[in-house]
Parts: structure tokens; sequence; C-alpha cells
């Protein structure tokens, strides 16, 4: 989602985009098969990385890599088992309808859509933005990021990850979509300050 582009209005409806894609099987499949590739490149990597540093210990070479193999494909499948169980559960959009005064919304995850339901289910739009500032003597500006979240009258519904950007805009225009229906948004700002890099990671890093 682009925090100044994620209301997209159509004729009859008006669409809270976090996330593209999803709706269909057909995008569920791609959406699984990019994550699984992903994890696939970063199990090699693992498996490469752990191979070579059990083999500068000594040793039989290929039994080290295979021990680095076995390693990385048993993370690429925890990590396929965990992400596969977020990829179909987390919105990815949610349909708002008609598009002036909503009365009905519908959520959209990995495969296909929900069921419309009576914008009256959706007790609240929560905003969570966190700031990070920078340490004393950091000479980066401070960097915002913010999640949406859906309170329903079921519980809490989680969204696809959260987005880079500031999150006034969107507070603005959904707010006013949201305030003919009745349905509150919340915005909640904190505060971090950025980790401070040790001296052993400054030692030989460019800008230092």
């Amino acid at each position: 989602m682009h925090a100044d582009r994620a209301l997209v209005r159509h004729a009859g409806s008006t669409d809270l985009v976090i996330r593209g894609g999803g709706g269909s099987r057909l995008q569920a499949a791609w959406i699984y098969l990019y994550t699984a590739l992903d994890h696939l490149l970063g199990a090699a990597l693992t498996g490469v990385l752990v191979g070579l540093a059990l083999s500068s210990w000594g040793g039989h070479t290929w039994l080290e890599f295979l021990m680095g193999g076995s390693i990385g494909g048993l993370l690429m499948l925890v990590n396929l088992v965990v992400r596969r169980k977020g990829t179909f559960r987390d919105v990815r959009r949610v349909e708002f309808a008609p598009a002036g005064i909503p009365q009905q919304l519908r959520l959209v995850r990995a495969g296909r859509p929900g069921e419309w339901l009576p914008v009256s289910r959706l007790k609240c739009v929560r905003i969570d933005q966190l700031i990070m500032d920078p340490y004393d003597g950091d000479l980066r500006p401070p960097s915002s990021s913010f999640a949406v979240s859906l309170v329903m009258d079921y519980g809490t519904e989680g969204t696809c990850g959260s987005v880079d950007g500031e999150p006034e805009a969107l507070v603005v225009e959904l707010g006013a979509l949201l305030r003919g229906a009745g349905v509150p948004l919340e915005l909640e700002t904190t505060h971090r300050t950025r980790s401070k890099p040790s001296s052993r990671n400054r030692i030989g890093s460019p800008g230092f």
C-alpha cells in the first residue's frame, strides 16, 4: 500500500488497499509461489553459509554442505508453514459499498473475497504509527511507518504488515468515508529511538 494512494474509488465502491493482489485462487497461488521462491533463495543462502562455516573447521567438505543444506531446507519448511498462514489469513483489501456512505463491507484476503457484511460490524479502524527518531549524532531524519487494524464485532483482523510513510492523508480520507457510517477511526503514534550501532559495526563501514 502506498500511503498516498491507499483509497481507490470506483463507481459503486471504495477500496482500502493495504496490499495489492488477492481476491482469487489464482492470485493466491501466485502470492504463495512468490513467497516460496523468496524463502527458497534465503534457505539456499543459509545452507551455503553454514556449509562454508563448518568446512572452515576442517573435515569432509561434502558432509558440511550436506548438513548446511539440511538446515537450510528445514528453515525453509518452517518459514513456509508460518508464512502460509499469514499469507491467507491477513486482509489485503477492504471494499466499502456504496461509494458515498458505505452500508456494507467485505474483506479480501489472498483467496476469494469474503461475504458482504453490514458496515455496523466494523467497530473501529485503528492506525498504529511508529516513528523512529534519530539517536544522538544520527544525521538521518526520523522515519515513519504505520499498520492498519480492523476491529470487528468478533475480534481484530490483522492486515498485511506495515507501510512506510506518513498516515495523515489516509486518516483524513478514510475518516471522512467512515464518518457517515458511524465508524470511528483511531490513530495512535509511538516514538522510538533508533539503536546506535556498536563500535564494532562502525569499523570499516562506509560513511564512518
